[in-house]
């Protein structure tokens, strides 16, 4: 390559990097590792585990559970929801006692923008990362109740340079 054309494609470089999407890409990247952290291994920013206190009794109904609850009351008499003695055990009935946080992954398809990493582009050079309403706000307050978990840690921070800087030098790289 030449110096001039090495010129021209430096002066190409801001719009290869609009059109190439490197923003866009290097957050997605980041959005999944994210997820894994928060829904995957159900740790919040500060790197502590997800808890929830098993002290007090629920009756449950579908919807809003995503599977059919037990079908028994408190004295095994039969309802159309179920009795759980916690919500530990009611998670285990749904098929979902490993996951950390959410039984329906409602708010985790809200925070990754669909069944995929996707975060908003407001322009090529920039990007949100956005949940509905109803969800934003259930992450808000169990972010108060618990801590904060969709805060990036400095790792994910780092992490996120690190996926936009290889987006880049893809797209550099395929040029040269």
């Amino acid at each position: 390559m030449t110096s001039k054309e090495w010129q021209e494609m430096m002066k190409r470089l801001p719009q290869m990097i609009a059109d190439r999407r490197v923003l866009f890409f290097g957050t997605k990247a980041t959005m999944i590792q994210v997820s894994e952290r928060v829904w995957g291994k159900g740790l919040l920013t500060s790197g502590s585990k997800m808890t929830y206190t098993d002290n007090y009794e629920l009756y449950a109904y579908k919807p809003p559970s995503p599977k059919k609850p037990s079908g028994k009351g408190k004295t095994g008499k039969k309802i159309t929801g179920g009795f759980y003695p916690n919500y530990s055990a009611y998670k285990a009935q749904q098929g979902r006692a490993d996951l950390p946080f959410e039984l329906t992954g409602d708010m985790r398809k809200s925070w990754l923008g669909g069944e995929v990493a996707s975060p908003t582009e407001v322009n090529p050079l920039e990007c949100v990362i956005a949940m509905d309403g109803r969800n934003a706000q259930k992450a808000e307050g169990l972010a108060k109740e618990k801590g904060p978990f969709l805060v990036f840690t400095a790792d994910e921070r780092t992490a996120q340079a690190v996926n936009v800087g290889n987006a880049y030098r893809e797209l550099v790289l395929n040029r040269l």
